[in-house]
């Protein structure tokens, strides 16, 4: 079980998987990259990431991805001046592991690092990266070699998800908030879903037009809130929703839903 999204794509060499984009924006005006983190276990099964980075609510200008790693990681980036407007805009980047075999019990570490600005920036001649007050958004990539790789899914069907923990603060009583959790499978066999509020089902639902995904495939689940209130303040909520599949690493996904 891998968790994602900005974009989420497993590639595996030996074990074909196609890549699948899928994203959610959060954060105004900064980049929403995803997975925001990512883990590869492996062996001689090599594994290939996509990320894309996304705006959030405001634009943001993409001037580099890069890898900052050690060499048991591929990598493929981006370099140039990128405005991302809107929700469709991305910069994509791909990290593979393991490069050059694979030592059972070797951890590596690194980052994907994101060189940006917010808004529409104009360039002046001579700025450059990392310098001229550019920020960096950073995703921690990690890769394990294992010894049994089938046993952890390098066959069948993988679930990744976009979050396991959703916030929604609601502008005022009576009004409900939706949010959309993305849903892929970046295994090489078709991923069945069963997706259930197990807890606050009076106050969470789910709506998932999907009850499967083919290998590569990806789905929205739109999750809303409507908050109970007390004097018309918004109580706090927490709930919890349940997605059952056949992923033989982790059948069941929790995903904690807070509200208020």
């Amino acid at each position: 079980m891998r968790v994602a999204w900005a974009g989420l794509a497993a590639g595996l060499v030996g074990c074909t998987a196609r890549p699948t984009d899928i994203s959610i924006d959060l954060d105004l005006s900064h980049p929403h990259i995803i997975p925001h983190t990512f883990a590869f276990t492996a062996n001689q099964c090599q594994q290939t990431r996509t990320f894309d980075v996304h705006p959030s609510f405001g634009p943001i200008t993409v001037h580099a991805v890069e890898f900052d790693g050690p060499d048991a990681f591929g990598f493929r980036g981006y370099s140039g001046h990128r405005v991302l407007r809107d929700l469709d805009d991305h910069v994509t980047a791909e990290v593979w592991f393991p490069v050059g075999g694979c030592t059972p019990g070797d951890i590596h570490r690194g980052d994907l690092l994101v060189w940006y600005e917010q808004g529409d920036a104009v360039l002046s001649a001579g700025k450059s990266r990392p310098s001229d007050d550019l920020e960096v958004a950073d995703v921690r990539v990690t890769g394990t070699c294992v010894e049994d790789w089938e046993a952890l899914g390098c066959e069948g069907p993988d679930l990744t998800t976009s979050s396991r923990r959703m916030a929604f603060v609601p502008a005022a009583c009576g009004e409900a908030w939706t949010q959309p959790l993305f849903v892929a499978n970046n295994g090489n066999e078709v991923l069945d879903l069963e997706f259930t509020v197990a807890r606050g089902a009076d106050l969470f639902t789910a709506i998932a037009p999907m009850d499967a995904l083919e290998s590569g495939g990806f789905g929205v689940v739109d999750v809303s809130f409507e908050p109970a209130c007390v004097d018309d303040v918004v109580s706090p909520a927490r709930g919890l929703m349940v997605i059952e599949s056949n992923d033989p690493v982790d059948p069941q996904v929790a995903v904690q839903l807070y509200g208020g």
